[in-house]
């Protein structure tokens, strides 16, 4: 038990009431709010034994008072506005699990709602301030981690809308669906990603959340929303576990000012933001963003145009996603990339049977860029290197993958999706049909 002064006026007030069980101060709260607020079980057993309401309710809308404040305060909780809180709701505010079990053992509702914040839960509150302890025990006494506050978003959306990495793991542990959709169709995923919260947005993830999951209306993906709120962290993490943008952000010339610098007439272009949508992800894309498969086309097609032991050089282990967005939306022509390490070393040469030294040596990494057509196309090869040239120059800007010391060698591959077939001639971007 807590000795700080708080606890002790709580203790003080309740036992000159002689334990008065529903007696409310001039700020609303009864003895046992306080008792749960100060995770004091012996005193919420006491209060309840001489029947005080477990599920008493402060006052709505009414702002916190400087007291009770001060309280809250030492937890390093924010609190301005009382909004019907039972105890087991103020209980979640601080984490107070000891009190937490004593209130649902005798009685208080789990799923008790917040008619003033969204129809919250305790267990939404313990979400919003990371009381993992009291939500374990919330969960223990079957509370349900996918009840929907007015939006429509379960306790895992608040957990990752306020960074609650603690408590997000013991939601999907207790079967919390990664994947599950409030309002708009938005995602746990799209929450963390606007809250720049890399920790909930990597365990989402691990237990199978949908990177590229779109809104209903704007149809944007959680990296849309990262990258919309700065959230560069959590950018960075969506972008390595495959994630893809539908809205980008641009500045388009809208005109051109005549000026002077000193004695000379300048032309000066006036720039303006705008949004650019890219099109949605092509629906081959999270399959070809799996390494499994990515490397069954670099071994069942693509090592067939290289000479024996080609596929010797490259670290399967190492394959990391490439964000297709460093490309400006004009000229992307990927819709997967994948960068392969290579190893130094010889191959085998088809005419002779000598060993040379490997094609691209010097190279540390291999590119592979897929197109997915549902149509032929007829500039694919002009696409294409325009594609290869803007993403070297972003490379070498980000000193990336052996960029610019020892450029990446890069592998074009256009997977065609469509009914027609390509011709004969077609370009040497090596199309496979489906």
């Amino acid at each position: 038990m807590t000795t700080n002064k708080a606890t002790a006026l709580a203790l003080r007030r309740a036992l000159e009431r002689n334990l008065e069980p529903n007696l409310v101060d001039q700020h609303g709260w009864t003895d046992l709010h306080y008792a749960a607020v100060l995770n004091l079980p012996g005193l919420v057993n006491a209060l309840l034994w001489r029947g005080a309401s477990v599920c008493a309710r402060l006052p709505r809308d009414v702002a916190t008072a400087d007291e009770v404040k001060t309280l809250l305060g030492g937890f390093g909780v924010d609190y301005n506005m009382c909004s019907g809180e039972t105890p087991l709701h103020l209980a979640c505010v601080t984490n107070a699990a000891l009190a937490a079990r004593a209130l649902a053992k005798n009685g208080a509702d789990i799923h008790a709602t917040l008619p003033g914040v969204s129809d919250w839960t305790p267990l939404h509150v313990a979400a919003r301030f990371n009381a993992a302890d009291a939500a374990f025990v919330l969960l223990l006494q079957g509370a349900n981690v996918e009840h929907r506050d007015e939006f429509g978003a379960p306790p895992l959306h608040t957990a990752a809308l306020y960074n609650a990495v603690d408590t997000a793991e013991a939601l999907l542990a207790a079967g919390a669906s990664p994947r599950a959709k409030a309002k708009d169709d938005l995602t746990a995923l799209h929450m963390a990603a606007q809250a720049d919260s890399p920790g909930v947005a990597a365990r989402l993830l691990d237990h199978g959340a949908d990177v590229n999951a779109l809104s209903a209306e704007e149809g944007t993906s959680p990296l849309d929303h990262a990258l919309f709120k700065g959230a560069r962290s959590t950018a960075d993490l969506l972008r390595r576990r495959g994630g893809h943008p539908t809205v980008e952000s641009r500045l388009d010339m809208k005109t051109v000012l005549e000026s002077k610098v000193g004695d000379q007439d300048v032309l000066v272009p006036v720039f303006e933001h705008t949004w650019a949508r890219r099109p949605r992800p092509h629906r081959l894309t999270p399959v070809f963003s799996e390494p499994l498969f990515a490397r069954d086309l670099m071994t069942g097609f693509v090592a067939k145009a290289h000479p024996p032991g080609w596929l010797d050089r490259f670290d399967w282990e190492g394959m990391v996603l490439v964000p297709v967005d460093w490309v400006p939306l004009e000229w992307r022509c990927a819709d997967v990339m994948w960068s392969i390490p290579l190893r130094s070393g010889r191959e085998r040469d088809a005419a002779d049977g000598r060993d040379r030294p490997a094609q691209g040596d010097a190279a540390t990494h291999m590119l592979l860029v897929i197109k997915f057509a549902d149509a032929v196309i007829a500039d694919v090869d002009e696409r294409l290197g325009h594609h290869v040239s803007m993403l070297m120059h972003e490379l070498n800007r980000r000193r990336l993958y052996g960029a610019p010391k020892h450029p990446p060698l890069v592998e074009n591959i256009v997977i065609n999706s469509g009914k027609e077939a390509w011709p004969d001639d077609a370009p040497n971007a090596h199309p496979i049909p489906l």
